[in-house]
């Protein structure tokens, strides 16, 4: 039994036990202790790659029982930075690029942000896109662009008395959601009887337009113009009589 052979299995697992290599067997004599010279870093089939965790116990003495004679040797995944870069259709930035950390080699598919919001609070929605990036180690090759254009909504401006009567056709703007609207103010406004009204002093002066349309309907308010009004009272002989 002394001379005797039997196979040591080296087992190369990643850091969370799943396979990354193909088990190695050595054939060493019963008794005798194998050390295992490890790779500090390789590259897998698929080309993603790894590097040597300093955890690692690579010794064993050889027993007739080949199911103990395994080496497991633990490695984990070489990250290299990918910068998420978010623009505009014209190539300006929009928000601070997103930094994360992929294992090199890996055919990388981001996750799509749909929807972000600048600085500013203006909100933008990405174009179609179909991305796979190969991850390099080179960092700086290691770019991805996600392309925005502006999501737009409606803007309804209604002009109303306070009879509810529609003094003027509504304005209807369309605007980038998160954009400051000021709407236009006119100071007076002439009803189809032929009244005029003035603005409201308790008007909006200015509002942040919103995802939804409906959610988008500002109303100026306008109240009666008055003016003063002198009444004449005249005797029959138009002299005017006094006023008591």
């Amino acid at each position: 039994m002394k001379n005797e052979y039997l196979s040591t299995f080296i087992v190369t697992l990643s850091e969370d036990g799943k396979k990354v290599k193909d088990d190695k067997v050595e054939f060493i004599q019963i008794g005798k202790e194998y050390v295992y010279e490890a790779e500090q870093s390789f590259v897998d089939i698929y080309g993603k790659w790894w590097e040597l965790n300093s955890t690692i116990s690579n010794k064993l003495i050889v027993n007739e029982d080949e199911k103990n004679n395994v080496i497991t040797v633990r490695y984990k995944k070489v990250l290299s930075d990918v910068r998420i870069l978010f623009k505009d259709t014209l190539g300006r930035m929009i928000k601070e690029p997103l930094v994360q950390k992929v294992q090199i080699g890996t055919e990388y598919t981001p996750d799509i942000i749909g929807e972000i919001s600048d600085m500013n609070g203006h909100l933008w929605k990405n174009k179609e896109q179909n991305i796979i990036f190969k991850v390099s180690a080179d960092e700086t090759k290691n770019s991805i662009e996600f392309i925005y254009e502006p999501f737009i909504t409606k803007v309804t401006i209604k002009y109303i008395d306070i009879e509810g009567n529609e003094l003027l056709e509504d304005k209807i703007k369309e605007v980038q959601v998160g954009s400051k609207i000021t709407p236009e103010k006119i100071s007076l406004l002439e009803g189809k009887d032929g009244r005029v009204w003035e603005i409201s002093k308790n008007n909006i002066d200015e509002f942040i337009a919103k995802r939804y349309e409906q959610e988008n309907i500002v109303q100026i308010n306008y109240e009666p113009k008055l003016v003063d009004v002198t009444l004449l009272f005249k005797g029959v002989n138009g002299l005017a009589l006094k006023n008591d």
